[in-house]
């Protein structure tokens, strides 16, 4: 019984952890990970340019 009561009370607990409480959480949440998207991608893209500078800058490049 008493192992019963220690599952339900962290199933219980848990899931009211867990879950979004209302529609205003889902829309926030939801705006942050598009804020960090465009962040990462934004840092991709420039990665990506700075490499393909240094590439295009070699010396030794044989295209050109």
């Amino acid at each position: 019984m008493k192992k019963l009561f220690v599952v339900l009370a962290l199933m219980i607990f848990s899931s009211s952890v867990f879950c979004q409480q209302t529609k205003q959480d889902l829309l926030k949440k939801s705006k942050n990970q598009k804020t960090i998207a465009f962040v990462l991608a934004g840092g991709g893209s420039i990665a990506w340019l700075a490499g393909l500078n240094k590439y295009m800058n070699q010396e030794d490049n044989k295209d050109g």
